[in-house]
């Protein structure tokens, strides 16, 4: 739906809203231990989340944010403002990966 390939629906993306919305604070738990450093381990993550903790945070803070929207919008079932939630989510999410993960 985010790509406009499937028609709107807004039961699923009220559904898929609520998996994002208990996921996304839990993304900086997942890096509270510097894995970078291990011997072996292969890992998209750049060393900068370790460094720039505050920053990254952050970025999950907008994250956190754009799926509240992203809820409040599939629950009023409108379209246009869903395209318009679906694009900011997009940018939370691209603003952290283009600055903390190797693609």
């Amino acid at each position: 739906m985010m790509a406009g390939k499937m028609k709107f629906d807004a039961a699923v993306v009220q559904k898929d809203a609520a998996r994002l919305a208990a996921l996304a604070p839990m993304i900086p738990d997942a890096f509270a231990l510097d894995t970078h450093q291990a011997q072996g381990l292969k890992t998209r993550a750049r060393a900068a989340i370790w460094t720039h903790m505050a920053d990254f945070r952050g970025k999950d803070d907008d994250l956190i944010k754009a799926v509240a929207t992203l809820s409040g919008v599939a629950q009023s079932g409108d379209e246009a403002a869903f395209k318009s939630a679906a694009q900011a989510l997009r940018q939370a999410c691209r603003a952290c990966h283009d600055s903390y993960r190797d693609d």
